[in-house]
């Protein structure tokens, strides 16, 4: 089980040239249990890297349960509300008894339970939300509807990374539901999800900037590595030839007016600053 995990996050922490190339020495029966084990929102950031006949192969091979969850999932962008969700959260009954809730997690025996409880009604509609401490200190004939908050911070599945970023620092929380426009809850974010695809977005904004593929440089292969600077470095191989021919016609000019030489560097470097500019220009678009 040790060996598993550790391979499951070698797949997902690795670069994505490194990771499609493992992935596509798996056979898909095997790879379609990994990833049947991992979490829900890994599994489909994973599944999302291959083509629609591979995922639905791969799909197929799963565990019916597991495989609902990850297609409904997969619908989704990964820096959207449900791209970034997990199905698994604690659910309560508006009407439910506090006792019956604590017996509930006394016999689940679950080291991941999240310390937020959600008060659903009819159809799975979220009415609100509670805390374990919130549930310690009530009476335990008090019903969930008598200990939530109804004042309940939530992202719409659509919102974007951004925003799910900000209302959690806002509101200060670990955890935030996800629903739906008919406010049925549909999962859970948590904020360690959060910072990962906030770094993800932002090295790519730093390896765009720089003129390089979207991915870390470092974790490309030599002929990829080649293949991503080649145009810039011939861009500014014939610049280099240009300025020594048009250098070379003005020999004669240079030498009468020695001063101007010293401007050369400058007037390069200018020219230099307005190709970087236009480049992070081409990179926006």
């Amino acid at each position: 089980m040790n060996t598993e995990l550790k391979r499951q996050e070698l797949l997902y922490e690795t670069d994505l040239d490194s990771r499609l190339e493992i992935q596509n020495a798996l056979n898909p029966e095997y790879l379609a249990k990994l990833l049947g084990s991992m979490p829900e929102d890994e599994a489909t950031d994973l599944l999302q890297e291959h083509s629609s006949d591979l995922q639905q192969e791969i799909l197929d091979q799963m565990e019916a349960k597991n495989a609902v969850v990850i297609k409904d999932h997969i619908t989704y962008k990964e820096e959207t509300a449900g791209g970034l969700m997990v199905s698994k959260f604690n659910t309560v009954l508006e009407n439910q008894i506090a006792r019956e809730i604590l017996m509930t997690i006394k016999h689940g025996n679950n080291s991941d339970n999240h310390p937020y409880f959600y008060v659903i009604g009819v159809e799975n509609k979220l009415k609100g939300y509670f805390k374990l401490r919130d549930l310690l200190n009530a009476s335990t004939d008090a019903k969930a509807y008598q200990i939530m908050r109804k004042n309940t911070p939530k992202v719409l599945v659509t919102d974007s990374c951004d925003k799910v970023a900000s209302l959690m620092n806002n509101e200060h929380l670990s955890t935030i539901p996800v629903v739906d426009d008919d406010n049925i809850i549909r999962g859970v974010i948590t904020f360690d999800d959060v910072i990962r695809i906030m770094q993800d977005l932002a090295s790519e904004d730093i390896f765009t900037m720089i003129g390089t593929a979207k991915v870390d440089p470092f974790a490309k292969k030599i002929t990829n590595k080649i293949a991503a600077r080649a145009p810039w470095l011939f861009i500014t191989f014939i610049g280099g030839i240009l300025s020594a021919y048009i250098l070379n016609q003005f020999e004669g000019t240079l030498t009468d007016f020695a001063t101007i030489i010293i401007f050369i560097p400058f007037v390069i470097g200018i020219w230099g600053m307005w190709d970087f500019k236009e480049q992070l220009l081409l990179s926006g678009d």
